[in-house]
């Protein structure tokens, strides 16, 4: 898992790579000249080779028109080489690439954080309590939907759905992130899911509405959160 992790990461990007990239948007932008991978080199070196940065150079064959192949150079960049290069593009190209590095960065950076998590054995165990946390949830959700359906809710076996995005928008993840969390947030995540299973049990008990008892679980938590993120000398004042 750790070596599929690994290969996942993309840390560096090739001219051939960036020269359809560059391509892609100024099709996209309406330019009809396509840049040419002999002058992407040329202005690779021109950027990078005055600074003495040199970029790691490979060899690629490419098929003839005639038959054979013929040796063709290209150069292997890091990410933020690849933004060095963009100085003649145009404004919207320039700002497009610069999307797609961030969001390699970015994806690159929750990667690592997975596999952090995957070799931390205090994240791994803070996991599995939280998994317990989880199906307690789901047990008092499987309740509720019963409870609702019978004050006459017709959505009610959406529940599950509607209890997990309330957790992750409180926590500020997207769905399907939390085996790459920070520890911090997953064991916020517990406490959270640990909370509302208290708060459903109690709402059923004393007959509340089924939507009230999913108010008083989003009342709860943005103040569990809003404390837990307060400044030290706001709880000290």
């Amino acid at each position: 898992m750790d070596k599929l992790v690994l290969r996942t990461m993309k840390e560096t990007i090739t001219s051939v790579e960036l020269l359809e990239k560059i391509n892609e948007l100024r099709k996209k932008e309406g330019e009809r000249n396509k840049l040419k991978h002999n002058t992407l080199l040329r202005i690779i070196r021109d950027e990078l080779c005055e600074q003495n940065i040199l970029p790691t150079s490979e060899y690629r064959e490419i098929a003839m028109p005639k038959g054979g192949y013929r040796k063709e150079k290209f150069y292997i960049l890091t990410l933020r080489q690849a933004l060095r290069i963009l100085t003649k593009e145009s404004k919207f190209v320039r700002g497009k690439v610069f999307e797609y590095i961030e969001f390699l960065e970015n994806q690159n950076q929750m990667l690592r954080q997975a596999l952090w998590n995957r070799q931390n054995s205090e994240w791994l165990q803070t996991r599995k309590q939280g998994k317990l946390a989880r199906r307690n949830e789901t047990d008092a959700i499987a309740t509720l939907i019963l409870y609702a359906k019978e004050q006459g809710s017709k959505n009610a076996d959406k529940m599950y759905i509607t209890y997990s995005k309330l957790v992750n928008n409180l926590v500020g993840i997207n769905a399907g992130m939390r085996d790459i969390v920070s520890f911090e947030t997953l064991i916020n995540i517990g406490k959270l899911e640990d909370l509302f299973t208290k708060l459903i049990i109690d709402g059923m008990e004393n007959k509340m509405y089924y939507k009230e008892i999913y108010k008083e679980c989003k009342r709860i938590g943005n103040n569990f959160m809003a404390f837990l993120n307060a400044d030290i000398k706001l709880l000290r004042a």
